[in-house]
């Protein structure tokens, strides 16, 4: 069995993007980023944010890593990071002319552009769909949802009388947009 000090050695040399796992009963904490140096007792990461930015060092004791998870094929969290990587943040947003129904107007918007948004459910309702929107009538929209890889994730229809309010192109659905796109260039989704 290959230590964990040898496995993190070996990600240095590769420059590989790990996990860092210190918490056996919760997987999903974790420090990512990249192995900086190490020495008989820590390692330091170079850590990377879940938006894909570098954030600094980290260092653990090599005795409290209870798993290391690497950059490959089938890590699709560490495939997300590193593709945000290239993202290089939020763009500004051309607006829109917006009329006397500003849902409505957001969700045509996305519905013609092919724009991701987050639609808001009123306080009754509590949900929030992150997605395309795909058709638009009077009372109703369906939402093509998105996971948080920008991937289909089925669709939904909404009552616009529930719905609370909409994000369009915030950092948030920009990420998803480009993971989306991103993907796709690879034939993925």
């Amino acid at each position: 069995m290959t230590s964990i000090k040898a496995v993190l050695e070996e990600a240095r040399k590769e420059g590989r993007l790990v996990s860092l796992h210190e918490d056996p009963s919760n997987w999903d904490r974790c420090c990512v980023g990249f192995v900086d140096a190490m020495s008989n007792s820590h390692v330091r990461l170079r850590s990377v944010t879940t938006r894909g930015t570098e954030g600094g060092f980290e260092i653990r004791p090599l005795a409290s890593i209870a798993g290391v998870e690497q950059e490959d094929e089938d890590n699709d969290y560490l495939g997300k990071i590193r593709r945000l990587m290239s993202f290089g943040g939020a763009k500004s947003v051309e607006s829109w002319c917006m009329g006397n129904d500003p849902i409505r107007d957001a969700l045509r918007r996305s519905m013609d552009t092919g724009q991701i948004v987050s639609v808001w459910g009123d306080a009754n309702e509590g949900f929030v769909l992150c997605g395309i929107v795909t058709l638009l009538s009077d009372d109703s929209a369906v939402v093509r949802t998105v996971d948080q890889y920008g991937e289909d994730d089925g669709a939904a229809t909404v009552r616009l009388s529930s719905i609370r309010a909409i994000d369009y192109a915030t950092e948030e659905e920009q990420i998803k947009q480009f993971l989306r796109e991103s993907y796709a260039a690879d034939g993925r989704v």
